[in-house]
């Protein structure tokens, strides 16, 4: 009971370093795209609406990734016991017992396959659920759809980024093994910034296309208006 515990209470404190960790390296790269010199205050600030905001959306992404793995695990665990069962009664139930198997089998497989592609593209379009969640002060399910209009009309090239910085945290580890440890600490801050960047940039096309088209809209009404 108290291994339990203990093992529950690092988990928390991992947790919660993790995203505190998180909310002041966004902070600091914002404040360095800016053009301004982030200090270790500001890097270790605690603000702790942002961490709840990043905590919920942290959590809603957590369960539409856990209802796939249910299936997954109960598809796997009823098609186990029906192997296991003795091979006892007519041809017929055996019969029955073997098609019920490779059908739960075939679930298993499909559910596997959606589980993937469904991380895959969550992994793409909430790949700026800090950013989305510390910086525009979004909440929960929120912070996931605003990440999916943010991304998808260019997840292909947003893939190709994803890929990299996976790679560059991919370096980092190994090189922690070698380094101590410095090769994860140099990789964390270094992918967060450019992901940071990516959603800064983003964002300015955002706002530049939403200016362009009031300009736009402004220019049509004052066509069509006959006291103009």
């Amino acid at each position: 009971s108290s291994d339990v515990c203990s093992s529950d209470l690092g988990v928390s404190l991992s947790l919660a370093v993790s995203l505190w960790g998180s909310q002041g390296m966004v902070r600091g790269a914002w404040t360095a795209l800016g053009g301004q010199r982030p200090s270790l205050i500001n890097l270790l600030r605690w603000d702790g609406k942002g961490f709840a905001r990043l905590l919920s959306a942290w959590a809603v992404l957590g369960l539409l990734l856990l209802i796939p793995l249910l299936v997954i695990l109960a598809a796997l665990v009823i098609t186990l016991l029906l192997l296991a069962e003795p091979a006892g009664g007519g041809h017929q139930q055996q019969g029955l017992r073997l098609v019920a198997t490779v059908l739960l089998g075939f679930v298993g497989l499909a559910a596997v396959g959606a589980f993937g592609l469904l991380l895959t593209y969550l992994g793409v379009n909430q790949q700026f659920l800090a950013q989305i969640a510390l910086l525009e002060g979004s909440n929960g399910i929120t912070t996931l759809r605003r990440g999916q209009r943010l991304v998808d009309h260019q997840w292909l090239l947003l893939l190709l980024l994803l890929l990299i910085k996976a790679l560059l945290l991919l370096l980092g580890v190994l090189l922690a093994f070698i380094t101590l440890g410095i090769g994860w600490i140099l990789a964390w801050p270094l992918v967060s910034c450019i992901t940071t960047a990516a959603y800064r940039q983003l964002r300015q096309r955002e706002l530049a296309a939403a200016a362009a088209w009031e300009r736009s809209e402004e220019h049509t009404s004052e066509l069509q208006s006959p006291y103009v």
